[in-house]
């Protein structure tokens, strides 16, 4: 039962750790790299688009926590890391709806981008081979169409919610041939952004890239 995690409703237990992984009172106390790759053990559940769930057997937590760290931190992605606003009227402040867009994660395969060469001056520094570009343009107005009596945002104004997949891919280059079968899009296009009201509006320009 040392060697066990529980997993509780509330909370995780017994995950205490010592300097020594694979620790006992029975057994000797130094780490055996040989001896822990023969009892180390990794079975897949299921590996999907999104997600896997995989369990790791024979390793001690800490090293577990190390490499769902490592995973977290290395594993790389396509997503926002500049945001240019050129009008935003709505009530969310620049920075806020800046830093949300930056957390949507973008269905891009990291391989189909090279990396920012970050010591390349900025002017020349974004390509087509390395830059995704995004725009988002939203204007809300008065639904002319809206049922009576229904009082819902969505029905008396149009736009009144904007949301992820609102974001539009403007290809660059040869960026039209190279997406054309997997074309780039929010993989969560239901993340709202902001909400607006007749009158208010946003447009911007994003650009996207790896990030590790």
């Amino acid at each position: 039962m040392s060697n066990i995690v529980g997993i509780e409703h509330d909370r995780v237990t017994n995950t205490v750790s010592t300097d020594f992984p694979g620790y006992s009172i029975e057994a000797e106390n130094a780490f055996d790299i040989e001896d822990f790759k023969k009892k180390f053990q990794i079975n897949i559940s299921y590996i999907t688009e999104r997600t896997a769930n995989f369990d790791l057997i024979g390793i001690d937590t800490s090293i577990a926590n190390a490499f769902r760290r490592i995973m977290i931190a290395e594993v790389p992605s396509v997503a926002a890391e500049h945001v240019y606003v050129f009008n935003n009227t709505s009530v969310i402040q620049d920075e806020v709806l800046a830093h949300r867009i930056g957390l949507i994660p973008l269905k891009v395969d990291p391989d189909t981008l090279t990396w920012v060469d970050q010591t390349v001056d900025e002017k020349d520094r974004f390509t087509d081979d390395n830059t995704i570009v995004l725009s988002l343009d939203v204007v809300c107005t008065k639904n002319p169409n809206a049922v009576p009596g229904d009082n819902r945002p969505e029905n008396l104004y149009r736009n009144s919610n904007v949301y992820a997949k609102d974001l539009k891919f403007e290809p660059q280059g040869r960026q039209a041939e190279t997406f054309e079968k997997t074309p780039v899009v929010p993989c969560d296009p239901n993340i709202l952004l902001a909400k607006l009201r007749p009158g208010q509006e946003i447009s911007l320009r994003v650009h996207s890239y790896h990030r590790k």
